[in-house]
């Protein structure tokens, strides 16, 4: 595990450094202008100054935005671990997120009989709900996007599958690092916690071209938690 966080917090920081550096240097810009301004014989102009101080005000709130990103990242709890019929975790899940207006449709693909699995069930939700949110930016088409429950002798995964335009090589070996997107508006550590979570769980993800086009993310678990113990 000491290693795995050494690695963590290397890319964060290689992370933190790349998606600070752009607002700083909007920032640093803004006041570069609004010095001018200060200093013009003719006197400042007021509504350039407000520009740029408004500018400046978003790019702090960016700045913020990715430390508190980061923060949460770094504060992430253990698990609490309880015995769960996993399929009761993600049916209530995805009840919500198959509801919500102008989002493709959601299947949910789930044995009738328990899964039972050690988990801490909200941050389980919050791992697969990531997968689920990013498929249904993703999809294209009229099928649903599948969550698809797939137990076997002792271990289980989940399937979050899309039909969009899936992801380039380069962009799979590097969606699980801090502030990596494809998505605008998004600071790209939702799938970084994602495997966090599920790493902690003593599980495996991943993302994986699907036959016919799209992506399959999975995740793999233990039947009845880390380690398989019960």
């Amino acid at each position: 595990m000491g290693t795995d966080w050494q690695r963590l917090a290397q890319r964060l920081v290689r992370g933190l450094d790349h998606d600070l550096r752009n607002p700083l240097n909007a920032i640093a810009l803004a006041l570069q202008l609004i010095e001018r301004q200060l200093r013009r014989p003719a006197g400042p102009d007021p509504e350039q100054i407000l520009r740029s101080v408004r500018g400046a005000g978003k790019e702090i709130e960016r700045c913020r935005d990715v430390l508190a990103e980061a923060s949460a990242l770094i504060r992430q709890p253990e698990p609490s671990l309880e015995e769960t019929d996993l399929v009761s975790v993600l049916r209530p899940l995805c009840d919500t997120l198959g509801s919500l207006p102008g989002r493709p449709a959601l299947r949910l693909v789930a044995p009738t009989e328990p899964v039972r699995v050690r988990l801490d069930p909200l941050q389980m939700r919050e791992a697969v709900a990531e997968l689920i949110d990013n498929a249904l930016e993703a999809h294209e088409g009229s099928e649903p996007v599948e969550v698809v429950v797939q137990p076997d002798a002792d271990r289980v995964r989940v399937l979050v599958r899309d039909r969009g335009p899936g992801l380039t090589e380069a962009a799979r070996q590097h969606a699980f690092d801090p502030f990596f997107t494809t998505r605008r508006d998004h600071h790209g550590m939702g799938l970084c916690r994602a495997r966090l979570i599920v790493e902690q769980h003593g599980g495996t993800i991943a993302l994986s071209p699907r036959p016919g086009g799209g992506t399959d993310a999975t995740i793999e678990l233990a039947l009845g938690g880390p380690g398989g113990e019960t």
